[in-house]
């Protein structure tokens, strides 16, 4: 639903301008030896990023995983930025295309139509219509 995705969008937004200008890339974790507590994130001048613990209070945690997907961190916001600019280059296009009047169809009497439903700009899309479906998520 359209709302959803807008919300989504949104999230993701404030996500990124929250974690702007956090500490370079690339992290690795390094098991801390004392007390065998768990883990500790490095950046690449050996300063912590983070600390992950082995256990919290009696339950034991996936503690390498967690500061394995903590290293992997600036490398995630990499592809994210990356993919939110794919996405966003992909949807400008689609906007283009929208009301392309590809397909001559005799009964449109020259109105632009939609590629992919067929239905003219006058009528809207139709409802299920997957060029609409991808615009609407970008809250076109």
């Amino acid at each position: 639903d359209l709302l959803a995705v807008t919300a989504e969008r949104d999230r993701l937004a404030e996500l990124l301008a929250e974690i702007d200008g956090h500490t370079p890339g690339p992290w690795a974790p390094v098991e801390i030896m004392a007390f065998a507590a768990g883990f500790t994130v490095k950046d690449a001048e050996c300063m912590a990023v983070a600390r992950v613990m082995k256990t919290h209070g009696v339950a034991p945690l996936p503690a390498r995983a967690n500061a394995a997907l903590i290293a992997a961190a600036p490398e995630l916001l990499a592809e994210v930025r990356r993919l939110t600019t794919e996405l966003a280059q992909a949807r400008e296009v689609l906007s283009r295309l929208e009301w392309d009047s590809w397909g001559y169809d005799p009964y449109a009497e020259g109105r632009s139509h939609c590629p992919c439903c067929g239905w003219t700009k006058d009528e809207g899309h139709a409802p299920d219509c997957e060029l609409y479906a991808a615009l609407a998520a970008k809250g076109e």
